[in-house]
Order: structure tokens, then sequence, then C-alpha cells
């Protein structure tokens, strides 16, 4: 059983890198243009948008950083990266279900996590929760104690930046400021251990 989900997660791994490198995209991190989308229209209109009007600009970025940091990072063989992927995919997924109406948390059915932010109600941005939460997870998986932790977290806060600038263009003040701190953005001293 231990083989088989070693060499699943090797497959996944495989499968991922070659999506991530094929030549007829792009390789770089930096955001699309601005688009007029339907997030865009709701919030001229004043209508609360979901996490389905946002493009997946924001997660395809950290993931493809994520590749650069395995690569230089010691200790993350492949099923490193699997665990420090799903790890990723659940901070995402829980730090935007409140913009999934049809979905639900599994905080509690994992262990070791305790009480989550919940949205308020409030119209939440989710480009930028999805920003702040990848980039406070990968803070603790490729920070803290690894041989580059110091350049790891250098070109996090670099990407976090850059995406917070722009997709902020254009969100009211108070919404900008929710969707940041419901993300737990910013503060990031530990790390998550996946070894």
């Amino acid at each position: 059983m231990r083989k088989q989900l070693q060499i699943s997660s090797a497959v996944v791994i495989v499968l991922l890198a070659a999506a991530c490198s094929d030549s007829r995209s792009p390789t770089s991190i930096a955001p699309p243009a601005p688009a007029g989308n339907a997030a865009d229209l709701d919030r001229a209109a004043g209508v609360h948008s979901t996490a389905a009007d946002f493009d997946a600009a924001v997660p395809i970025a950290y993931y493809q950083l994520s590749l650069g940091f395995t690569k230089q990072t010691a200790g993350f063989t492949p099923p490193v990266q699997a665990r420090a992927y799903g790890y990723m995919g659940i901070a995402l997924y829980e730090a935007i279900v409140g913009g999934m109406p049809d979905n639900r948390s599994v905080a509690r059915q994992l262990h070791g996590i305790g009480p989550l932010p919940e949205p308020k109600g409030i119209p939440y941005d989710w480009a930028l929760v999805a920003n702040g939460a990848l980039a406070e997870v990968m803070r603790g998986l490729w920070g803290d104690k690894t041989n580059k932790a110091a350049d790891n977290i250098a070109a996090l806060n670099a990407l976090e930046a850059q995406l917070a600038a722009h997709y902020s263009a254009g969100v009211p003040p108070g919404t900008n400021t929710l969707s940041v701190s419901v993300s737990g953005n910013g503060s990031a001293t530990g790390s998550i251990n996946v070894n």
C-alpha cells in the first residue's frame, strides 16, 4: 500500500510538472493583464461575488513558484513535494470555501486544525484571500529551517506583493483589508513539517 501511494504521488508530480512546463503556455508567474470579468462587474454593481468569479492565476503562480522551491530546497523529494501540494490545496480550499456556496469546510475532519476564520456575510475579494492564504502556508513549508529559507521567503513576499497590487486595483479599501486578514496573511514565523 505504501509503495502504491509513493508511485501515485510520483505520477501526480510528473503530470503536474509536465503540465506546468508545457511550452505552449508562458512560464512567467506574473499576473494576467486586467480584464473585465464577472467579479469586476459584480463589484461595480455591489453584488457579492463567489470564488468562481475569479480566474486561477493566483494558485497557478504559487504552484509554479513551489516547483522552483522544490528544485533548490534540500529535502524536497517527490513524496515531500506531494505532501506540500496537499497542504497548499487544503489551505487554498479552506480559505475560499466561504466563496463557494455549495461547498463545506473539511477542517473538522482533519487532525490538528483549530478553528478557522469564517466569512461574515460581507463581500470578499477571493483572489486576495487565495493570495494571502497560499503565501502564508508556503512560508511555513519552505521557510524557517530550510537551506534556502531567506531566498524562499523573499520570493514569496515579492509574489504576494505583486499579486496583491494587481488584484487590489479597484477593490474598496474595506473589502481589501477584510480579504487579506481572513486569509491569515502576513506574519508566519513557524514551519510546517512535511518530512
